[in-house]
């Protein structure tokens, strides 16, 4: 059987009917089930016997919709909240006319002149007079009309009764609820651009189960929710690993009244993907968010790598997280020790290796090149080293353009600091009695150098970006180090 949301314009509510009539289809024992989006809204489909739906609607009816505590929902408000909770089927007509009520013919016959969002005007209003609540969609409220409809020019939207339940049983079942910080709602509704079947609509069920009114110690900026929220959360990424999925995400403050603090809607595609790729990415965003106070500035940084389209732009946000990630970190940790790290906490080298190769688009001719490699180790020691800390060159060289011969510039004075350095190295060990110094520093050759300027002459922005990202990272050791190694090998 076809079923079809009524296509009220609002996006957020059609979906939340749509989980709430698959809902009644598993009640109803459907076997195959799938919701395809549709121009204005959803349509269902549900191998189902139709007779069965009455019944399946009155076990839910009485089973899911009669407590009070269901529906303390944002909009609505305390005293009015005795206006929701169902006691009888008033009326119970109604639910031997589903395919009537949602059916494509209806969906594409509404007035949106008259009072009900949901185009059913004969049935009573949902929750007696507000009907379509903050929680069914943010769209909700006093909006004015266009033409001026109305004589007074703006009145309440509403629902009608049998929609506003059907609703309320997709923000049971479909929609992700979460507390932030002291007084924060987060509503997440996952909306699908394409077709999901069965086994995934049970996913999205059954996760939604496991993350029902978790809590977020943070407050955080809207824009990097989905990324935090999947980082804290890793079953999320499971049911958005996909591409399928867009995240309606909706953040009410409670008071006296509930209000919308903000919205945001996002494509958590390869946010899913980076996280569910590697416990490493996971971990390095959970480095972020585990404090009192997140380290908001490279997960800005990180989310505009993962949901960025222009290639050059995804790569200078790329250098700017590695950049941004190390100070921070470091910059916490130490302030609750009483001296400063030997050795600087640097990233994990298999997110840096995979937001290269993946986000970043760079080739695996430059990644993997010695020469880019040697220079990355050398770099590697200033961004690390705490008694001979410099991120000048870093710096440096993620600011460089192709024409200025920064660059260039940058490399020459590296090199001549490193060598100066390794000598002090040297000559200290010597006088107390060391063969070698404690402390390695690569010395790239100059047939490094030369083909180090080669690439970087022939595709600029690559070279530069696996640069510095390589001289953030941690390297990576394979078997027994070497003294070498020590230095940062890799």
């Amino acid at each position: 059987m076809e079923l079809f949301t009524p296509g009220t314009g609002f996006i957020d509510l059609d979906i939340k009917i749509a989980y709430g009539l698959c809902r009644l289809g598993f009640e109803a024992g459907a076997g195959d089930m799938s919701i395809t989006p549709m121009p204005g809204g959803f349509k269902i489909d549900m191998d189902v016997n139709p007779d069965e739906l009455p019944s399946a609607y009155k076990l839910l009816f009485h089973r899911l919709l009669s407590g009070k505590h269901l529906y303390k929902l944002p909009g609505i408000q305390a005293k009015y909240i005795d206006n929701y909770p169902v006691s009888d089927l008033k009326e119970a007509s109604l639910i031997d006319s589903f395919l009537e009520i949602y059916s494509p013919e209806h969906a594409a016959s509404i007035d949106f002149s008259k009072n009900k969002m949901c185009g059913h005007d004969d049935i009573p209003s949902f929750g007696g007079t507000s009907g379509l609540i903050l929680a069914a969609s943010t769209h909700a409220g006093m909006p004015y009309k266009s033409g001026n409809l109305s004589q007074s020019g703006h009145m309440n939207t509403k629902l009608c009764e049998l929609c506003g339940y059907i609703t309320v049983m997709g923000i049971l079942s479909g929609v992700f609820r979460l507390n932030m910080g002291s007084n924060l709602r987060i509503v997440t509704t996952p909306i699908p651009s394409q077709r999901i079947g069965r086994k995934e609509i049970e996913l999205l069920f059954s996760s939604k189960l496991v993350l029902e009114n978790s809590y977020i110690k943070n407050k955080i900026p809207l824009t990097v929710l989905p990324l935090s929220l999947m980082a804290r959360f890793p079953s999320l990424t499971d049911v958005l690993s996909s591409l399928k999925y867009s995240l309606h995400i909706v953040v009410f403050e409670s008071g006296q009244t509930d209000r919308v603090n903000g919205i945001e809607l996002s494509q958590p595609g390869q946010i899913a993907k980076f996280l569910s790729k590697s416990t490493y990415n996971v971990a390095t965003v959970d480095e972020c968010l585990k404090n009192d106070d997140p380290y908001i500035e490279p997960l800005q940084s990180l989310n505009r790598v993962l949901t960025g389209r222009d290639t050059d732009y995804k790569r200078h946000q790329l250098m700017v997280f590695c950049r941004h990630w190390v100070s921070r970190v470091n910059r916490s940790i130490e302030s609750g020790k009483s001296q400063a790290l030997s050795l600087k906490i640097l990233l994990y080298k298999q997110t840096v290796n995979y937001l290269l190769k993946e986000e970043a688009m760079l080739s695996p001719e430059i990644i993997e090149n010695d020469a880019v490699r040697s220079f990355a180790r050398t770099m590697r020691f200033f961004n690390s080293d705490s008694q001979h800390l410099n991120y000048t060159f870093v710096d440096n060289i993620r600011n460089a353009s192709s024409d200025s011969g920064e660059f260039e510039k940058t490399i020459e004075k590296m090199l001549r600091s490193a060598q100066s350095l390794r000598l002090s190295l040297e000559k200290g060990s010597q006088e107390v009695g060391e063969s070698k110094p404690r402390k390695f520093i690569n010395i790239p050759s100059e047939k490094e150098f030369n083909e180090l300027i080669r690439l970087a002459s022939k595709d600029f922005n690559q070279v530069k970006t696996a640069l510095v990202c390589l001289s953030l990272c941690r390297p990576e050791y394979r078997g027994k180090m070497t003294e070498e190694e020590v230095g940062g090998k890799g």
